[in-house]
């Protein structure tokens, strides 16, 4: 304490030197270096302080240095918020910084207290520049500036204190005098500024009181996260796809665009081979088709006839016509065939030819071409050898700098995508807008749901990973949102608005929900980004609840088309639906109310929008439910304007997901009590009430309280009192009205509001869950009711209604006193006044009512059923619903009889018994859990109850509730409950237990021809087959105490008696009252069941198996007699059941073949005779389908039964049952023939009774327990908040796209022509075998083309010479038969034959068949020669180009004798491979010209050496000459010169020994001589030069040679006259 009062003992300074001191204060807030230290710090701590106080005082000296610069501080968590720069900026920063700059500014403060003087002035310059470079960094700031207004105060002493300390003080001072304590010592009193001990007591005394500091700190404001810029963003990612866009551009241009480059020519001149390869193939087809029309031009037919006359045998002229034809020539179509095969031969082997070759060999160059690329590329051959290993997505792994750059990346993303929007926003170019559309939404999404689960695990954890919290991230995170949604928002009218209605709103932050549903409302504005980054978030929450906001919202609504209008508002909903944990119930209010006003309240929008926003209001309500209770308040005040509109609303909210508030409820009481049922207030209750969950939530109680229940039961009774007391409703009419809901009877029926309100309230009444049985699940009934919890009916006011309407009689008030008084809860006090109520409701007809009524009370009576089995008028009240339901007329109600009902209507009768059904499996299935009373006490009581009404086995209502409680029974394996009583009701129905009066008016009914009574009636009861199988095996337990069956088999083994003979014999031996009729023995029972009974039934087989038990008994042993055959086949001896026999086998194999069928396929009726099964198919449940495998094994089954029938060996007993086939399943036959009763149940398809009882549950506890299942609105929101989903929608779209295949196995190309080898340029051997191997096979190339052509040209020859032999004229004879037309009736006697010569057309058949052949011929040959050439072909042209190319490029660069060489030699070789066919043949004649053309230039022109040799060749080969003489150049050794023309003339000169030039000139003579005065055409050429050569000889140093010149000529004329001396003296000289 001493240490903290020490700088108050030096402290004395005057009030001038404060005075003076607040000014310069002032100037240095303005200076941006670090300001002076408080004067609590100058005092001056002397150097032998401990450090440990030092750093204690630490605190107390930077907030006094706070507290004179008023400076407000920032806290820990926004210091740390602060760190958050560039990594540049993170990299700069010394660990060490917070301490360096403390001990920085402890130095500084000494110094300031040594010369207090200059305490003011500016600090040193090392200092402040120390201080700036460890408070600044070296980087801008990515943080942006903080939007704190106090901002520019805060003091940089903040710097000076480590990041990771705690004690930071975060209050601001808001006077000099304010401190707050920071240090470890806790202070009664703030420390007082040491200036206040400086002034006079006196000047204190007289100077007003100074203002108080504050008691408390002031909490500061956290100043808002600012995101960071485009550009600060290109931190994280570099590349940007936007910038030197056009640099890009140009350089793409300038490398695409590259004239004659080698590739391009290659594909030009192979695009134009192909077009003209086309063109060809036309043209070919055009001669063809004209080859065609001059063969039809060929013959000329013309018609003929003879007249002819004759007499025939009743002496009549007679005369008659003969008709044929003659045939000519055509002469000129035969000449125009003639062309037309010339010319097609010459185009298919020429020009076709040649365009087949150029277009193969122009492909194999580009082919060759783009392997030399690839082969040559090192980057290619990378690429090739490159493998991609798959990445896996692992987002736990993320850090904040990884996040960051995920923001950066799809920043980047959204900024190219934007351009796009901006570049195409035209209509034209709608479909592309909205591909982009969509990539801008994908990409948020996949941002989104990465964002999700990095918030989940870094919440999760509780930890800050450094450098970025997850609130900076979410920062960024909104702003990318932010920016995306404005580039969606500039482009209009492009359908692009649709998928901001589709973005992951969930994950934004509520501030950016408020901004971005502020900026969508300002849409039409021009510059939306400036708009968003200056607009306060208060203005905009202000400007949204503003009510004038929504007029002009309407307004701009209005502006835009139908589809822009409706996805904003599916944005709107789309925002406020969004499943957060923390939801901000204004903003979701604002957009509920407005979208309400825009659909409904506005005139001018309610119109477009109505529908529209009522599903948005549903699926915003499925979310927030408490918003449909501003709704209900919202249509309160403005119900007027919306009138009937609203019905439809509420219809499709999810009131099921509603709970009503007290107020709410008094609401709808004074709008259902209130006003009358036309009006809309009472309409729209009724629809609420009816849309409300009136059943169990999801904790399985109920979802609205039971108060609530009660309340609004006894509401709709006063409102049923007030509007239908005077006018009740029968429950004939009210349940047989279609069911529908309320708002449809109302609206789309057309029904009076008295009906409706009627059918509504009978609706609601029986969900409303009143009774403690309404609760019971299918795990079980409630417990009962505690003492209390129910009341009496006059016990409480409350009930008045109920009391007022039980003593009138009012159906509802009935329902309703047993539902919610003790009457319906006390055993007593239902048999004392509930049934008298039941008997109204039956009375009322009010069924449906009945039977929920029977499933509360019935579960009270099931452990004690005597009171209610006892009971007359229950039982009456149930006798009068069963005949009620089924149709029975029961005189009139409502003054409308049933069948009028009916036919108003339309319902068909028996619905009820369905339910009722239903509702006793139900009892069944609840009591056999646990604790329950037990299935059998069940069974037995309905039993009881249903069979103690008169004549019930012929009432089909009661029978049909009891196939389904003996189909219970047979599940529940409780059969023997049910045969036990039905075996009493049978012993009685035959006389047993009862008076004689009684047993012989029976015994007279049946010898008066009747059947012996059954409960089933007829011979087999083809509908309730559970009810006969349970009735006849008691009978079959009856036959077997009475030892009838017994008697009637020993008498029939025994004495041979017929069955009507054994069953007298058994009457009198075992004195039965009664003899039952013969067709009553079980054996003809059950075989007319097992004909009755449906094929697909699951009873079939058992039932088989019952007549098989009897029809196989061996009863020998029985009765002490060896074992001998069946039985069976005595009681089938009559002709009628002979034919009962047949009938049996025919009907198996009706069995086998329908399960058959059913084994192959999914779904098959059943044959035509008993086609429906018994069990009831309720609606909307799935047909139950068998397995096929248990198809298959009852066709085994049914096979194996009519075997067994038909096996007549068994019957006479000499069978060994081991060594039967595997067919007759020996093993099951045993059993029946040792009468073994257990019941093949593997053959019953228990799945499928279980399936049919299922659904009848189903069907019960679907009105009875409700259960509601989510909208497809609610169903389809994706939860984007939800980690586990986003990353199962990530994993889902990367399954979309294509997995990372592994790399090909590498493979050497094959080169499409062999490569040239480096050897074969300079070897001459090799280069001569490389070169006659190609060259070989393009000459055989060449001469088989030529044999082709030359075939043509024979065949098409000999067709022409063929063809006028076709047709000729040949001399024929007729003879014709000439009648009469006779005379009296009576035809011509004979007839006048008259033979007729003529010449006719005739066809030479032999000839046409040698035509035909012709034909056949020219056609394969044609097609032979259209083929592409082979690969080979144009693989050794191309091999042989690329070498000449090889080598000419290998001489131009290494010009040396060898490569010469080779040259040459291959010039020679290409001239030996030149023959006739090769030059016929146009692809080789091009190939061997243009290799020896290229050849000739480089290696033989101008050589000296090859003069000679060129000329040899030619003179051996005169065709050669055209084709060589251009590369013969005698000027390259002009000594040799006389020497070749010597032996190009083939003359021999007379005298050597001359000299040359005289040599040469009769070397040229001699030429001219040999060429004659008429030269043939192929030495024109050679006749030329040799003239030339003469003229230029005569003319060279003239007159030397001229004496030689006109010797020569003289010795012309003398030898070959004058005339031809002259013309070739005039020839020479010319």
């Amino acid at each position: 304490m001493a240490e903290a009062l020490r700088p108050r003992s030096r402290a004395k300074t005057s009030r001038g030197k404060t005075k003076e001191k607040k000014p310069k204060c002032e100037e240095e807030e303005r200076v941006p270096s670090q300001p002076p230290l408080p004067s609590t710090c100058q005092g001056g701590v002397s150097q032998s302080v401990s450090p440990q106080l030092e750093r204690l005082l630490e605190p107390e000296r930077c907030t006094q240095g706070k507290q004179e610069k008023d400076v407000k501080d920032v806290p820990p968590k926004v210091c740390a918020v602060d760190c958050e720069g560039s990594p540049a900026a993170l990299l700069s920063r010394s660990p060490t910084q917070g301490e360096e700059s403390k001990e920085e500014g402890l130095q500084r403060g000494k110094d300031v207290a040594e010369n207090r003087p200059s305490e003011q002035s500016s600090l040193p310059e090392a200092a402040t520049s120390s201080f700036l470079k460890s408070t600044i960094p070296s980087a801008p700031s990515l943080m942006g500036h903080m939007h704190d207004p106090a901002a520019k105060n805060e003091c940089p002493a903040k710097h000076l204190l480590p990041i990771a300390s705690t004690e930071v003080p975060d209050t601001p001072s808001v006077a000099p005098k304010e401190h707050v304590q920071s240090s470890g010592f806790k202070m009664l009193y703030p420390k007082l500024p040491l200036e206040l001990f400086g002034e006079r007591l006196s000047e204190l005394s007289l100077e007003p009181p100074a203002p108080k500091a504050r008691l408390y700190p002031q909490i500061p404001v956290e100043p808002e996260l600012s995101p960071f810029t485009k550009e600060q963003l290109k931190v994280f990612e570099p590349g940007s796809w936007l910038e030197n866009v056009d640099v890009y551009v140009e350089e793409f241009g300038s490398l695409a665009h590259q004239d004659r480059h080698e590739f391009f020519e290659l594909l030009l001149n192979y695009c134009r081979c192909r077009k003209q390869l086309l063109l060809a193939e036309a043209e070919l087809q055009a001669l063809i088709s004209d080859a065609q029309n001059a063969k039809g031009r060929l013959w000329v037919f013309k018609d003929e006839h003879l007249s002819v006359q004759g007499v025939c045998a009743d002496q009549c002229k007679v005369s008659g016509h003969h008709r044929y034809q003659t045939v000519s020539m055509n002469e000129g179509a035969l000449e125009d065939l003639k062309h037309l095969f010339e010319s097609q031969t010459e185009h298919v082997h020429q020009k076709l030819a040649l365009h087949l070759y150029t277009s193969t060999l122009s492909r194999l160059q580009v082919e060759s071409y783009l392997y030399r690329l690839l082969s040559g590329s090192p980057l290619l051959k990378s690429l090739a050898i490159q493998q991609e290993e798959p990445g896996a997505y692992v987002p736990e792994k993320t850090t904040p700098q990884e996040m960051m750059k995920v923001f950066a990346f799809a920043n980047s993303l959204l900024e190219l995508l934007a351009v796009g929007l901006e570049t195409f926003n035209r209509a034209r170019y709608r479909q592309f807008v909205k591909r982009i559309g969509h990539l801008i939404r994908m990409t948020l999404c996949y941002v989104s749901d990465h964002w999700t689960q990095y918030v989940h695990r870094a919440k999760g954890h509780r930890y800050v990973l450094p450098p970025y919290s997850v609130e900076k991230l979410q920062v960024e995170f909104d702003e990318l949102f932010l920016r995306a949604v404005l580039h969606v928002l500039k482009a209009k009218r492009l359908g692009v608005w649709l998928f901001m209605s589709e973005m992951p709103y969930g994950t934004l932050s509520g501030n950016m929900l408020w901004k971005l549903f502020f900026l969508m409302h300002c849409s039409e504005s021009e510059d939306l980004e400036t708009l968003s980054a200056t607009v306060p978030l208060a203005d905009c929450k202000r400007h949204l609840k503003d009510p004038a906001h929504l007029e002009s919202f309407t307004k701009c609504l209005q502006a835009m088309n139908g589809s822009e209008e409706i996805c904003l508002l599916t944005t709107f909903a789309q925002m406020a639906q969004t499943k957060r944990d923390y939801a901000d119930e204004d903003f979701v209010k604002v957009i509920v109310l407005e979208i309400y006003e825009v659909s409904y309240v506005s005139l001018s929008t309610r119109e477009t929008f109505s529908k529209v926003g009522r599903e948005l209001l549903g699926a915003i309500t499925a979310v927030h439910t408490s918003m449909i209770s501003v709704l209900l308040d919202r249509v309160r005040e403005t119900i007027e304007k919306v009138g009937m509109v609203s019905l439809y609303l509420f219809k499709e909210l999810p009131m099921h997901l509603w709970k009503p508030s007290a107020q709410e409820v008094a609401l709808l009481r004074d709008w259902l009590l209130n006003y009358n049922l036309s009006e809309v207030e009472n309409k729209l209750a009724c629809v609420i009430l009816e849309g409300l969950n009136w059943g169990a939530g999801e904790n399985g109680c109920l979802h609205l309280d039971p108060v609530v229940h009660a309340e609004v039961a006894l509401m709709v009774l006063e409102a049923y009192q007030k509007y239908l007391s005077q006018k009740p409703y029968g429950g004939l009419i009210s349940e047989s009205l279609k069911q529908v809901s309320y708002l449809a009877s109302v609206v789309r029926y057309g029904e009076t509001p008295e009906t409706s309100f009627n059918q509504w309230a009978w609706g609601l009444v029986l969900r409303i869950k009143l009774h403690m049985n309404d609760l019971a699940s299918p795990q079980g009934w409630p417990s009962a009711p505690v003492a209390g919890t129910v009341l009496d009916l006059g016990e409480t006011p409350t009930f008045h209604p109920l009391l007022k309407a039980s003593r009138s009689g009012l159906p509802i008030g009935c329902y309703l006193v047993v539902a919610m008084t003790t009457v319906g809860h006390s055993i007593e006090k239902f048999c004392s006044d509930g049934i008298s109520l039941l008997n109204i409701l039956v009375q009322s007809r009010h069924l449906r009512t009945v039977v929920h009524v029977l499933d509360k009370i019935l579960p009270l009576f099931y452990p004690c059923q005597y009171y209610l089995l006892k009971n007359e008028q229950f039982l009456l009240c149930l006798q009068q619903f069963l005949q009620l339901d089924s149709g029975v007329p029961q005189g009139m109600t409502q003054q409308v009889t049933q069948k009028v009902a009916q036919h108003l209507t339309g319902t068909s009768y028996g619905e009820n018994i369905k339910l009722l059904s239903c509702m006793i499996q139900s009892h069944v299935f609840i009591s056999s859990h646990p604790n329950g009373v037990g299935p059998a006490a069940v069974l037995e009581f309905w039993v009881q109850a249903l069979t103690s009404q008169a004549l019930w086995h012929k009432d089909r209502a009661i029978l049909s509730v009891m196939d389904h409680l003996c189909q219970a029974a047979f599940q529940f394996n409780q059969e023997d409950c049910v045969q036990k009583l039905l075996y009493q009701q049978h012993k009685n129905a035959l006389g047993y237990h009862c008076d004689k009066g009684l047993l012989s008016s029976l015994v007279s009914w049946i010898v008066a021809g009747n059947v012996t009574p059954s409960f089933t009636e007829g011979s087999a009861n083809p509908s309730q087959i559970w009810l006969a199988w349970t009735v006849l095996n008691m009978e079959s337990i009856f036959e077997e105490d009475s030892q009838l069956r017994r008697v009637v088999e020993r008498e029939l083994v025994t004495n041979s008696s017929t069955p009507d003979q054994a069953l007298k014999k058994a009457q009198s031996q075992l004195k039965l009252p009664i003899v039952p009729s013969l067709q009553r023995l079980l054996i003809y029972r059950w075989a007319q069941q097992a004909l009755a009974t449906p094929a697909d039934h699951p009873l079939l087989p058992l039932i088989w198996q019952k007549f098989f038990l009897l029809y196989l008994h061996r009863p020998g042993p029985q009765y002490g007699l060896p074992v001998d055959g069946c039985i069976g086949k005595r009681f089938f001896q009559s002709p009628a059941h002979l034919s009962l026999l047949s009938s049996l086998k025919q009907r198996l194999t009706e069995v086998a073949d329908f399960h058959h069928a059913a084994s192959k396929a999914l779904r098959l009726d059943s044959p035509a005779r008993g086609t429906e099964s018994s069990l009831e198919k309720w609606p909307g449940k799935p047909d139950y389908l068998t397995s096929p495998e248990l198809h298959k094994e009852l066709v085994r089954l049914f096979n194996t039964f009519i075997l067994w029938l038909e096996e007549e060996s068994f019957q006479k007993g000499d069978i060994y049952i081991p060594s039967l086939p595997k067919q007759y399943d020996t093993h099951r036959l045993a059993k029946i023939m040792q009468n073994q009763q257990d019941l093949w149940i593997e053959f019953v398809d228990i799945e499928r009774i279980q399936h049919g009882f299922q659904e009848a549950l189903d069907f019960w506890f679907q009105g009875k327990i409700e259960s509601h299942v989510a909208s497809s609105t609610g169903s389809a929101q994706t939860d984007f908040t939800d980690p586990c989903l986003a990353k199962e929608r990530i994993l889902s779209s990367l399954k979309k796209y294509d997995l990372p295949q592994s790399p090909l196995p590498l493979q050497l190309m094959k080169a499409p022509v062999p490569v040239i080898a480096s050897a074969s340029l300079v070897s001459p051997n090799e280069a001569k075998d490389l070169t006659r191997a190609n060259l070989r096979i393009l000459q055989q190339h060449a001469k088989s083309a030529a044999l082709r052509e030359s075939q043509q040209v024979a065949f098409n020859n000999e067709m022409l010479d063929t063809l006028p032999k076709l047709f000729t004229n040949r001399e024929e004879q007729v003879t014709l038969s000439l009648e009469c037309r006779g005379s009296s009736g009576k035809s011509c006697q004979g007839a006048a034959l008259v033979a007729i010569q003529f010449e006719g057309k005739h066809r030479n058949e032999a000839i046409n068949q040698q035509l035909h052949v012709l034909e056949k011929e020219v056609e394969d040959l044609q097609a032979e020669a259209t083929k592409l050439p082979s690969l080979g072909v144009v693989e050794a042209a191309v091999h042989m180009e690329n070498f000449i190319t090889a080598l000419i490029n290998l001489y131009k660069r290494q010009p040396v004798p060898g490569i010469h060489r080779v040259g040459i030699n291959l010039f020679f070789s290409m001239v030996e491979f030149v023959c006739e066919e090769t030059q016929r043949h146009p692809p080789t004649r091009q190939f061997f010209t243009s290799c020896i053309e290229i050849l000739g230039q480089v290696f033989i022109a101008g050589t000296k050496s090859e003069c000679w040799p060129v000329l040899q060749t030619i003179l051996k080969n005169r065709r050669l000459c055209t084709l060589l003489s251009p590369y013969f150049t005698p000027a390259a050794a002009p000594e040799e010169f006389v020497r070749f023309l010597i032996s190009s003339s083939g003359c021999r000169v007379q005298d050597p020994g001359c000299p040359s030039g005289t040599r040469l000139l009769e070397a040229i003579h001699l030429a001219l001589k040999a060429c004659g005065f008429e030269p043939e055409e192929e030495v024109l050429m050679p006749f030329s030069i040799f003239c030339k050569h003469w003229t230029g000889l005569l003319r060279y140093q003239f007159p030397d040679h001229y004496s030689s010149f006109l010797r020569l000529l003289m010795q012309s004329c003398m030898v070959g006259g004058g005339s031809d001396g002259s013309i070739l003296m005039a020839g020479a000289c010319g």
